[in-house]
This record gives C-alpha cells, structure tokens and sequence, in this order.
C-alpha cells in the first residue's frame, strides 16, 4: 500500500463500517419481528434454534449494507509508520487567494 499524498491517518469510523453498523441495528429489529411473528403463528422452536435464526438473519443484512457502501470520497487505506494498514482521510488542499 502506497502512502496517499496528503493523507491523514485517523481513528474515526469508515463509511463502510457506519453502515455495517446501521445495518446489523435494522437487522437486529427484523428478526425480532420475524421471531414474534412465527411464535403468534403457533410455530414452537427451542431457544437455541430462534438464535441461529437471529443470527442469520443479522448476518445476512450487516454483511451486504457493509459491504455495498463504498468507500466515501475522502477515504483511503495508508500503511502507517508501525507497518500496519490504518485507514486515513485524505486532505484537501484549499488554494487562498490573498491580495
């Protein structure tokens, strides 16, 4: 990985990771609802099946919201001085114009 001009290395959360995020709070409430709805349906499943239920589902929304968000347009992956890949925010150079 090439060091990016001007490029700042941060700790701050990736847009990726903020979606991932996003995504595993909407799917946490989904299979909630889903559990609800197959209990009032009659359907019976032991504790352990409605957690790998859970599960799955969760997994199967956080993955594609992370993974489908692209990177946002100040973002960029660096090595940083300890040899490991950080991620960092790119900085713009602002022209001033001064009489």
């Amino acid at each position: 990985m090439a060091q990016a001009a001007g490029a700042r290395v941060t700790y701050r959360p990736r847009q990726k990771v903020v979606a991932a995020a996003g995504g595993s709070g909407v799917a946490s409430a989904i299979a909630v609802l889903v559990i609800w709805g197959l209990r009032r349906s009659g359907v019976a499943m032991p504790p352990e099946v409605e957690a790998s239920l859970s599960t799955v589902i969760i997994a199967a929304i956080t993955f594609p919201a992370g993974y489908m968000m692209p990177p946002g347009g100040s973002e960029t992956t660096v090595r940083a001085q300890d040899g490991r890949a950080r991620c960092a925010i790119v900085l713009i150079q602002r022209e001033t114009h001064r009489p």
